[in-house]
């Protein structure tokens, strides 16, 4: 038979056991509650999910997309409605709000810009080829104005 006094420490060690696991599952609980909070987070760069980050192009075209809307609605209502001064079947025009799988929209200028440079400065390698293999030079700007074919 146990003794009351090691009876008495066998509950003690066993009271203390469970307030260091009880201790420990709290640490570990805050711990992982720290971490999701840090990875489940879409605006963090250091989140762990697909690390696309929405650009400022489109986070604008978030905020703003519901005062777009009550915006045409109300359009829509005085136009089509108040003053009928357009059929109801008149279609609404189109947004073109980036959102987040669209690639900015290009520049047309700045891209026809940048061929043409590329072209300048493939065409300027070609003939310096053309030089340093003892090419006709003749024949080489023979092709110069030709577009591309088709």
């Amino acid at each position: 038979m146990e003794t009351r006094e090691s009876k008495q420490s066998t509950e003690m060690r066993h009271m203390n056991r469970l307030r260091a696991s009880r201790r420990h599952l709290r640490e570990r609980y805050l711990t992982s509650l720290r971490s999701s909070q840090t990875w489940l987070n879409p605006f963090i760069e250091e989140s762990l999910d697909t690390r696309d980050i929405m650009d400022e192009v489109a986070a604008k075209s978030v905020r703003r997309a519901e005062e777009l809307g009550v915006q045409q609605y109300q359009a829509f209502d005085v136009e089509r409605l108040v003053n009928c001064s357009k059929l109801l079947s008149d279609p609404i025009k189109n947004n073109k709000l980036q959102l987040f799988g669209q690639p900015p929209a290009r520049d047309k200028c700045k891209s026809k810009l940048q061929s043409i440079k590329s072209d300048c400065s493939l065409f300027f390698r070609l003939c310096i080829a053309c030089q340093s293999r003892d090419g006709d030079l003749h024949d080489f700007f023979r092709h110069e104005n030709q577009g591309p074919h088709s």
